[in-house]
């Protein structure tokens, strides 16, 4: 569902009218405080109603708002100007709220309305200084609490950046769909450069516009990342174009994509089988560097099915997200233990030469030599975010094990040793292992283990059980 670009101005605005008045008052209530006198009323600053809500929208009554404020006793705001103020402000916000109304009916902006106020120069000049200073703040305010997201054109969206801790390589993440964009807007929660493409007809539509927003908007970014559903209608589609656009920018294409449910519809299955024969496709012709796969079956296992569904979603999309996040910040880090090689991580993610598949796992048993080896052959491949894939095949293998200070100093030498024998069984001549040890500020007594496994071929045990899945259905 889209939402028109007026319209949100529209509820932005009135959004922002009401944050300045209930600021004004809060304004003069503290001058009130730092006087020592007592207001008619106690009033405490509100967050307005969202529009269109239920919730009484405060402060839409001048003569109300006025009687909130025992002005006598406010300094330096004289009453006509606070009291045109809030006059113009409540106004203007209740006709906004209508609906009937329409912003081309009003084209006028405050500065322009206080000119029309019926009050001499002097007043006027004190309520455009106040405007001009609270306008100002509640932007900086509305801007880190509406969603990130700046429309562009018809569904193209730019995610803002965030500040961002130090990282090993500088992602650029591309959403495309539902699924794409939430995996896109908790990377760009962690600090990376993000864009967002709702829909295959927008894309179609606005090819150049999606190239020029790449240009743009990740021209700092050393990898691309595209997130999408496996079983998405038009993800196929979505897929081919994505990734000849952003091959053209001559860096590494990563695809991180989601496989459905088991009990996704015939029709999603059939989606996933073709939007895998599309990456696979590029993975042979080496467009796409990494195809990072993770089922939602899976994640759903590891977080035992205890969750509702938009819980569920926003826990997954975390714990996708985190592995390669861990791995891209503790790598950035000198440890005062054992190091993994930044360049060793970079072939892992942005050469994968094929699948590439990762998980985590927590260990609370770390104190005899094969505890944490023990933890390891019981649990990797059940905190996998995949199932049916041979990792013992895979060519490059990253591991990062992370503990606190307390953790390290509990656990023997040697238990990382007989650890990293099981995660490279069997040994081969072709497989390079990396791994890190790292010292972090941890308040869990744990190991936390995050492991990618990378270079393995196409999951032909899950395909082949799809097409099955799908047979069965028809009949």
């Amino acid at each position: 569902m889209y939402i028109h670009q007026q319209n949100i101005h529209t509820l932005h605005e009135i959004k922002l009218l009401l944050m300045i008045i209930n600021k004004l008052i809060y304004s003069c209530m503290q001058i009130i405080k730092a006087n020592k006198m007592e207001p008619k009323y106690t009033i405490e600053p509100n967050e307005p109603a969202e529009p269109g809500n239920n919730s009484k929208i405060v402060l839409e009554d001048p003569k109300e708002a006025m009687k909130m404020i025992n002005l006598e006793t406010v300094r330096n705001l004289e009453k006509n100007a606070l009291e045109a103020t809030i006059t113009l402000l409540c106004h203007r916000a209740q006709s906004l709220k209508n609906d009937s109304v329409k912003l081309s009916k009003s084209q006028e902006t405050l500065p322009q309305a206080i000119q029309t106020l019926q009050i001499d120069n002097d007043a006027k000049q004190k309520v455009e200084a106040v405007l001009s200073n609270v306008i100002e703040e509640q932007q900086k305010t509305m801007e880190a609490k509406v969603a990130p997201v700046k429309q562009k054109k018809s569904g193209l969206m730019e995610l803002q950046k965030t500040s961002k801790k130090q990282k090993s390589l500088n992602f650029g993440v591309v959403g495309f769909g539902q699924a794409g964009g939430r995996l896109a807007d908790t990377f760009f929660n962690l600090g990376y450069s993000a864009i967002s493409i709702t829909s295959i007809d927008e894309l179609e539509l606005h090819q150049e516009h999606a190239t020029q927003l790449v240009s743009e908007k990740l021209s700092a970014s050393q990898a691309n990342i595209i997130c999408l559903s496996l079983g998405g209608i038009s993800n196929a589609r979505g897929a081919e174009i994505l990734v000849n656009i952003l091959s053209d920018f001559k860096k590494p294409v990563v695809v991180l994509g989601i496989l459905p449910f088991d009990g996704a519809s015939v029709f999603i299955k059939q989606n996933v089988l073709r939007t895998l024969s599309v990456l696979n496709k590029y993975v042979a012709s080496k467009k796409i560097s990494n195809l990072m796969i993770v089922d939602n079956a899976k994640l759903n296992f590891i977080l035992k099915g205890g969750t509702n569904e938009l819980e569920f979603y926003n826990l997954a999309n975390k714990m996708v997200v985190d592995v390669i996040d861990s791995f891209n910040t503790l790598t950035s880090e000198k440890s005062s233990i054992e190091s993994m090689d930044v360049s060793d991580w970079a072939k892992i993610i942005t050469n994968g030469n094929g699948i590439t598949v990762y998980g985590k796992l927590t260990l609370d048993n770390f104190e005899e030599e094969t505890s944490v080896a023990e933890g390891i052959i019981e649990n990797l491949y059940n905190n996998l975010f995949i199932r049916e894939f041979d990792i013992r095949n895979a060519k490059r293998i990253g591991v990062v094990f992370a503990a606190n200070k307390d953790v390290w100093e509990k656990m023997p030498k040697t238990a990382i040793e007989y650890a990293m024998h099981v995660i490279n069984d069997p040994p081969s001549d072709d497989k390079i292992v990396s791994r890190g040890l790292y010292v972090v500020d941890d308040p869990e007594p744990v190991v936390k283990v995050y492991s990618i496994f990378s270079g393995l071929t196409f999951p032909t045990i899950r395909i082949d059980k799809i097409k099955k899945e799908i047979e069965e259905i028809k009949k």
